[in-house]
């Protein structure tokens, strides 16, 4: 069972996301940015799920210093405002979620980073990654061949 550590000062967000992910068939472990390192090193996490804007970090700093110690760990970025993965570095941020978010949706995320460093490609023209279509609210599936991302749902540019 793969464990998924969550990251949030908001204690109902934390209660809802367990649930979720419980629900998945994943181990859970809840802190605060105040705990994070600590909780990392005692849990064993394979994915932290981040919320972005906390009290005294942001996800995307308390992921840089977490990826020191521990590179192999995914770390997703979530918050309840718009946020694009291009706006990170991707060495240390796998993904990025809109809360809230639906069960699949999220099962769909911790899929794709969790298979993400064992597929090997040799052609980057074959690389299939998941844009988000903030007109529609989903994941669409693309290859790093097409050079203009449209959203199969409703035509717009993602």
């Amino acid at each position: 069972m793969k464990k998924v550590l969550l990251i949030n000062d908001s204690r109902l967000q934390n209660e809802v996301m367990k649930d979720m992910l419980t629900s998945i068939n994943y181990e859970v472990s809840v802190t605060d940015e105040y705990n994070a390192i600590a909780a990392v090193h005692n849990f064993c996490p394979d994915v932290i799920i981040t919320n972005y804007v906390m009290k005294e970090i942001n996800g995307d700093q308390l992921a840089a210093v977490i990826k020191i110690q521990y590179p192999n760990i995914k770390i997703v970025i979530s918050s309840s405002n718009a946020i694009d993965i291009n706006d990170f570095d991707r060495n240390k941020v796998s993904a990025v979620i809109r809360m809230p978010i639906g069960k699949d949706d999220l099962k769909m995320v911790l899929e794709s980073i969790s298979t993400e460093s064992e597929k090997k490609y040799d052609d980057s023209d074959s690389y299939e990654v998941k844009k988000y279509c903030k007109q529609c609210d989903k994941f669409v599936d693309v290859t790093l061949s097409n050079k203009n991302f449209l959203c199969p749902f409703c035509g717009d540019k993602i």
